[in-house]
């Protein structure tokens, strides 16, 4: 029954998204597996994923596409099929007039990966982001999404000084902006590891609090306080 709670959570979670090419199917397989968890709606996903594929990255629905086909291949424990989605539809978002979208890709990949444990392999996407914004010059919109998440990475790895780094060097930045990423917003305990993804100093505060570290975040906290009232008036 949670199993179900949470399938649904998410699958509804993109009721307001703009509709993906592969809709007709997904939701199909959605309503077998509602029906019958073990069904095996391979077959629905597939199709699905090759009209999102036949769209293209332009289509306004390619992203909730990318991550509803990921979705249900992951329900179906088809893990490798889940990579190779990723793959495929960020090989087909090269070129600079995509480039919003590979970025979007790139986070929704990593962001998958650490919710399956699968650290070392969100670290190298995360990494191989941010590198390719340092040469080009240009930080993307979700800079400091990339940031906080490897950080967390980091923090899940054990390497807390890394992750404490990391977290620091988003200090001075706004909150990241996701609404225009699909992802799965319902988060459960217990369940899989969700990176803190907000405010920098609310979210380095947070890591203070996770490790024993009160004095340090109550004075982030004060500080937000300060910072709020001073521009309240």
């Amino acid at each position: 029954m949670v199993l179900l709670v949470l399938f649904f959570a998410v699958a509804g979670a993109h009721a307001d998204a703009p509709r993906n090419a592969g809709s007709n199917y997904f939701d199909e397989a959605d309503r077998i597996l509602a029906n019958n968890w073990n069904a095996d709606v391979t077959s629905l996903a597939e199709r699905g994923w090759a009209a999102v594929r036949a769209a293209g990255p332009s289509h306004p629905g390619f992203l909730d596409g990318v991550y509803t086909a990921a979705r249900i291949f992951r329900v179906l424990g088809h893990h490798l099929r889940v990579e190779s989605v990723y793959a495929e539809a960020i090989k087909a978002s090269e070129g600079s007039a995509l480039a919003e979208v590979r970025v979007r890709l790139n986070f929704m990949f990593a962001y998958d990966l650490i919710g399956e444990r699968e650290n070392v392999k969100a670290e190298s996407i995360l990494r191989s982001a941010l590198s390719t914004e340092e040469r080009s010059g240009h930080k993307s919109v979700l800079h400091v999404a990339f940031l906080q998440s490897l950080a967390f990475d980091c923090e899940q790895e054990g390497d807390l000084s890394e992750a404490e780094n990391l977290y620091k060097s988003t200090l001075g930045y706004t909150a990241p902006d996701l609404t225009a990423v699909p992802m799965n917003r319902f988060i459960s305990s217990p369940g899989p590891p969700v990176p803190p993804i907000g405010e920098p100093r609310a979210v380095l505060a947070g890591f203070y609090v996770t490790h024993a570290r009160a004095a340090e975040a109550e004075q982030l906290y004060r500080e937000a306080a300060r910072q709020a009232n001073g521009n309240s008036t």
